[in-house]
């Protein structure tokens, strides 16, 4: 688990680098913007006000999909490393499917293993933040609601990342 959090802690460094380095570079277009140049495609005062102030707009929608998106992958990924340190709270009654074929060509318990946690993990990522915050109620007895400022606020967030 340590792994994942280093992964998560790097993914938001980057991610807050790329903001610092956008915003400064939205900063210097502003100051090259006051000088007048004579060219047709230069943007008028106006036009730039309104262009930066989108554009800044955007980036900050961007910046919180992608952080939603590293938030999910974050919590998905510890469930893989717990997986791999204990099989309890794996442990159901659950039915699964395979091919013959499929369950054959497996060489090995820990292939089993492999497909199982994928599977999983494929299915906390599609079924959206909501999920993950119930599978991790129910199998880890952990109340992420508690950690967050408004689940249903994160929810939203992680809703709307599907739709840019």
């Amino acid at each position: 688990m340590k792994i994942a959090y280093k992964i998560f802690k790097s993914e938001i460094k980057d991610l807050l680098a790329f903001y610092n380095c956008t915003i400064s570079a939205y900063s210097q277009l502003r100051k090259l913007n006051k000088e007048p140049l004579q060219n047709e495609n230069t943007l008028n005062d106006i036009d730039f006000i309104y262009y930066n102030k989108r554009l800044e707009y955007e980036l900050r929608e961007l910046l919180l999909v992608k952080l939603v998106s590293i938030l999910e992958k974050y919590l998905t990924d510890n469930v893989k490393f717990i997986f791999m340190e204990s099989k309890v709270p794996f442990k159901t009654n659950n039915f699964i499917t395979f091919q013959h074929q499929e369950l054959l060509s497996f060489k090995s318990l820990t292939e089993v293993h492999s497909k199982l946690i994928s599977k999983e993990s494929r299915q906390l990522s599609n079924g959206g933040l909501d999920k993950i915050i119930k599978y991790y109620n129910s199998k880890f007895k952990l109340n992420l609601n508690s950690f967050f400022p408004s689940k249903e606020r994160i929810i939203e967030y992680h809703e709307r990342r599907h739709l840019y």
